[in-house]
């Protein structure tokens, strides 16, 4: 009669009931009896077997790779690309560090002061010289011809290196002054300069002077504005120690 009644009121949240019995002096219930009040029709009663359980398994599992593996190929394009966008703003980033470095050691019209101090002295000492040099010979009564064959024998030439050099590390140590901070870089920015305006003139205006002549002078005219550079880093650290 109480399951009856219950079924009756169709208490839809409701869909099981368990009866049980005890003594008023006891916790322990004596008996009990659990009702479904919403039984299932037979066509729905289907008993659930251990191959249908390992069936439904794998169909899971097989679905979970498939899914699995096209997230895994969607994804691989949008992995390199983001690999090598990271790999392109790190090559960037560190340009833009070495710049940033190089700019702050480098103080670039110190060495073009030493760049003009360099062409401005060689020249004129070059022109002095050969000045010198022209009215000596034409008083020991010598031709122009043969005053020209003089200017290109080989001592006029290493004169002429020479003059060249000492005025290279001149304008080294005259920009290392005007840096007055990082000496022997700007001494060799200005080397570097040199020697770049002596590879665009004799290309663009070749000179008949032989090749050993063009090659000492490009290869020493940075090394000795370093060591003008040097000299000038050296002076500058023993000026305070005599005061």
């Amino acid at each position: 009669m109480v399951l009856t009644g219950i079924q009756n009121l169709a208490i839809a949240n409701i869909n099981a009931l368990e009866i049980y019995g005890k003594e008023t002096s006891s916790d322990i219930p004596n008996w009990s009896h659990k009702v479904d009040l919403n039984p299932l029709p037979p066509i729905y009663r289907q008993e659930i077997t251990p191959d249908m359980l390992e069936g439904s398994q794998q169909n899971l599992i097989a679905e979970t790779k498939d899914s699995q593996g096209v997230l895994i190929t969607d994804s691989e394009p949008l992995i390199k690309e983001s690999a090598d966008k990271y790999d392109r703003n790190k090559k960037a980033n560190f340009l833009i560090q070495l710049l940033t470095q190089l700019s702050s050691r480098f103080n670039l019209r110190a060495a073009i002061y030493g760049f003009l101090l360099d062409i401005i002295c060689s020249e004129a000492a070059g022109f002095f010289f050969a000045s010198f040099a022209t009215v000596l010979l034409t008083i020991q009564g010598k031709s122009p011809y043969q005053i020209q064959s003089e200017f290109s024998s080989n001592l006029f030439l290493i004169i002429y290196l020479c003059i060249g050099l000492t005025f290279s590390s001149a304008g080294g140590f005259f920009s290392a002054h005007c840096a007055k901070q990082n000496e022997i870089f700007n001494a060799a920015l200005t080397g570097t300069i040199s020697t770049s305006l002596g590879i665009l003139m004799h290309y663009t205006n070749p000179s008949p002077s032989p090749s050993w002549f063009f090659t000492t002078a490009l290869y020493l005219t940075i090394p000795v504005a370093i060591a003008g550079g040097y000299l000038r880093k050296i002076s500058s650290k023993k000026q305070p120690q005599r005061a």
